[in-house]
């Protein structure tokens, strides 16, 4: 069983993905934890809606902060939220990469620039939302839910199959030396 590496991926797939369950879990009610985990999220938060406004206002929209929502001119503007910042997609792409067979070294520039991507598309979804809450605000809640998440997951998809057929991939001596 354990032989198959479709079986082997699987099991460090499933693994891995229970490790970030249960220790999402664990940080949010342990109180020692808890204030880390905030940080991070506020680190992240903060990241997302001052790069969107940024961007915005380099595209020449008059851009208003109140907290973590972002406003052009008069419109409803969006609210950025702790599920807005994209952990989860964050460590999901982390995760395939980390469980898929390939050379460590490549794994240490890749897993990041596939994180950065995803911060960068986050902060272009940010940033394209607040401008459709300008100008067709009952699009967003549609947009928010379904469009954008989708592009992220096919940016995520895609970037796992550049590891997978390119930039990971081994030759097949290399594996059965490792066996």
């Amino acid at each position: 069983m354990l032989k198959n590496p479709l079986n082997v991926f699987l099991l460090k797939g499933f693994l891995v993905m229970g490790f970030w369950t249960m220790l999402t879990e664990f940080i949010a009610i342990h109180p020692v934890f808890k204030p880390i985990w905030t940080g991070l999220n506020n680190f992240l938060l903060t990241i997302i809606v001052n790069s969107s406004a940024f961007l915005l206002k380099i595209v020449g929209y008059s851009v208003t902060l109140n907290g973590a929502i972002i406003r052009i001119d008069d419109s409803p503007g969006v609210h950025v939220g702790p599920a807005c910042i994209g952990i989860g997609m964050l460590y999901g792409f982390f995760a395939l990469i980390f469980v898929y067979p390939g050379d460590s070294k490549k794994k240490l520039w890749f897993t990041p620039l596939g994180l950065m991507g995803i911060m960068i598309l986050n902060i272009l979804r940010v940033s394209v939302l607040a401008v459709n809450s300008l100008y067709n605000p009952a699009n967003v809640d549609f947009n928010h839910k379904y469009i954008f998440n989708v592009l992220v997951y096919i940016f995520i998809f895609i970037m796992w199959i550049i590891w997978v057929g390119y930039i990971g991939k081994t030759p097949a001596n290399s594996v059965e030396k490792e066996n």
